[in-house]
């Protein structure tokens, strides 16, 4: 997704350990990131046990394995161009194809810190006032954290930048009357400037075990790491929660599109997964009813492999009212990796401030999800007890 505003959108609000793209790099600065760079450890992929998993033996033609897209279907019309790539996969085979580039994923070594670097974009209305309309505009975040394994280390997370661009023509003019602003409602704030908040939050040293969200709720490492195997304990495991968050009331295609989220963050790296619950995620979506390809021309820039849901939205969403967006999650097929989930959307509802079918409205890369033994980079200067002290007041 490409930036339509001018000039640097971090002007006046970086912080000074964020360098500027228009100034030089500091060689000292270089030497030190790529030191930091280079401890990371790196995970050495284990040979398989001696009672491996049983394995589906499949292969995706290369033309197949180059453009598709696996989609639960939608109701809007693929794109009228011709695809390029000629004869396509199933949307199951392209799934299960990734089951098996999953099986064979190296198998993660727990250490000291699960680290993710993210990178995400959303549209924000932004409420009407003084002097502008209500307006649209899309917003970028890029952060990273280390949550403690054993949380015996505090935990760290860093907002690295925010980007902001108006969604139409017609939301540019009004956001430059707003005075060109950057972020959106949903993102907090710096008391003392009002301007987005950049740097880093800081979780004290707590009792217990480290704690993921999935299914409505927390769940524990030991939890994480103990989640079913086989697609219909995985199936049922979801399927228990949702019904739960949802009292009972439980429409099916809902469900599907919750349950597509849900195996979206078993599989983006955001949490530590075992290889053979993302094999089990893997074949539940296959499972899923409805699943359509999507053409090459409908596909983000450098996409290859994905799955999605459809849903319905009520009276009360926060971007789409009472209209359909699609979610979609883009696959690695080579390496079973969730690349990207993004909601699209298919129709644009009724609510006054409607977003053209097509938009992004959602979306979020892992760009790193793994395990680390190093200590989190800090800005330059930075009293971690200090921080930690005052977090725990």
């Amino acid at each position: 997704m490409k930036n339509r505003t001018t000039g640097d959108p971090l002007a006046g609000t970086r912080p000074p350990f964020i360098p500027d793209p228009g100034e030089p790099v500091d060689p000292d600065r270089r030497e030190r990131d790529l030191r930091a760079i280079l401890a990371q450890p790196r995970e050495v992929a284990p040979r398989p046990s001696p009672a491996p998993m049983r394995r589906r033996v499949r292969t995706l033609t290369a033309a197949a394995a180059a453009v598709l897209v696996a989609a639960v279907v939608v109701a809007n019309t693929p794109s009228s161009e011709p695809s390029e790539a000629g004869p396509v996969e199933s949307p199951r085979e392209v799934l299960l194809a990734a089951a098996d580039a999953a099986a064979d994923a190296p198998a993660p070594t727990a250490s000291r810190y699960w680290y993710t670097r993210t990178r995400s974009h959303r549209v924000e209305l932004v409420p009407a006032a003084a002097g502008h309309a209500a307006y649209h505009v899309v917003v970028g975040l890029g952060g990273e954290s280390w949550v403690s394994r054993t949380r015996a280390d505090p935990g760290v997370g860093l907002t690295l930048d925010v980007t902001t661009r108006p969604l139409t023509d017609r939301d540019d003019a009004e956001w430059k009357k707003a005075g060109k602003p950057l972020g959106g409602p949903l993102i907090p704030t710096d008391p003392n400037t009002g301007e987005p908040a950049l740097g880093f939050s800081v979780e004290p040293v707590r009792a217990g075990e480290l704690k993921f969200f999935l299914a409505e709720r927390e769940i524990p490492l030991s939890e994480v790491l103990a989640l079913p195997t086989d697609p219909a304990g995985l199936t049922a495991y979801l399927r228990d929660r949702f019904r739960r968050a949802a009292l009972g009331r439980v429409d099916p295609s809902t469900e599907s599109h919750w349950l597509a989220w849900e195996a979206a963050r078993l599989l983006s790296g955001e949490m530590p997964t075992t290889r053979e619950t993302r094999v089990a995620a893997y074949t539940m979506l296959a499972d899923l009813p409805g699943l359509r390809t999507m053409n090459r021309t409908e596909l983000p820039d450098g996409a290859v492999v994905g799955v999605a849901a459809e849903e319905r939205t009520g009276p009360h969403a926060d971007v789409v009212t009472n209209g359909v967006v699609e979610l979609q999650l883009i696959i690695d097929p080579a390496t079973g990796l969730l690349k990207e989930k993004r909601d699209v959307v298919v129709e644009p509802g009724t609510g006054t401030s409607r977003v053209p079918v097509g938009t992004v409205t959602y979306s979020e890369t892992v760009v790193q999800g793994h395990w680390v033994d190093t200590d989190p980079v800090l800005p330059p200067g930075t009293d971690l007890d200090q921080l930690v002290k005052e977090a725990g007041e």
